[in-house]
């Protein structure tokens, strides 16, 4: 089976409201590792202190970081035609194509979803993330929760469910249409443009990178994180 190994890391859960931080694909022939694709995001907005405590990935090291019209971009180039692979697969792919949407690109694919697989091959094991399935097949990772350690492991993951289990349950291991609507986001209003604009003026800290592309509900983001960090502006 040919794939490529997908996950990102995002600045939360919502793929509309979140933003990606960091996206990785390997490219697998015939089981082996072909190419690689590994960029770090910059998500024109703060990142969340749980998040970095999470991953290690800091406001700094996305400071000078490409934007996510730029990466996404390329990974669509880079990503081709290819069935995507990933543990939990479908939220990697709602944050992609909700990304593509922004740049009125259409996305779908087919995917295979290893955290399926393992629901239904290994039932008896209490838990299924990827951290305890690799535990249980001795898959060693670098360090959890960067996006390409995580698509290697999913992808490793694969090839030992595979080898154990296809004799038996071919089925399972086929690419499915992946599903997900994107839900549509206004655009930042003219008034919060404003405010936004005046506010970092203000704090005289520098304008989000891609911020006209801001939706209304990520603008309001951004001016209530700017407001807790540094304060209302004082009249």
């Amino acid at each position: 089976m040919n794939f490529l190994a997908i996950d990102i890391e995002s600045t939360g859960l919502s793929p509309e409201k979140d933003r990606i931080i960091e996206i990785a694909a390997i490219r697998y022939i015939d089981g082996k590792p072909k190419e690689r694709f590994e960029k770090l995001i910059n998500p024109g907005c703060p990142l969340p202190e749980r998040i970095t405590e999470l991953t290690g990935i800091t406001e700094d090291m996305l400071a000078g970081a490409m934007t996510e019209r730029e990466v996404i971009k390329e990974f669509l180039t880079f990503a081709g035609e290819d069935v995507l692979l990933g543990h939990n697969v479908s939220v990697d792919f709602s944050f992609i194509k909700t990304a593509a949407d922004r740049l009125k690109i259409g996305y779908e694919r087919q995917g295979i979803d290893t955290l399926y697989l393992s629901r239904t091959l290994k039932s008896d094991l209490e838990k299924k993330n990827l951290e305890s399935m690799c535990e249980h097949y001795g898959i060693i990772r670098e360090c959890s929760h960067r996006a390409l350690e995580d698509a290697i492991a999913a992808a490793t993951l694969y090839q030992k469910l595979y080898e154990e289990f296809n004799n038996n349950f071919e089925a399972l291991f086929l690419p499915v249409e992946l599903k997900y609507k994107v839900k549509k986001q206004e655009p930042m209003t003219e008034k919060q443009k404003k405010y936004l604009l005046d506010l970092v003026n203000y704090h005289k800290i520098e304008v989000p990178s891609g911020f006209t592309d801001f939706s209304k509900s990520k603008a309001s983001r951004f001016i209530d994180k700017t407001i807790l960090h540094y304060g209302r502006m004082k009249k």
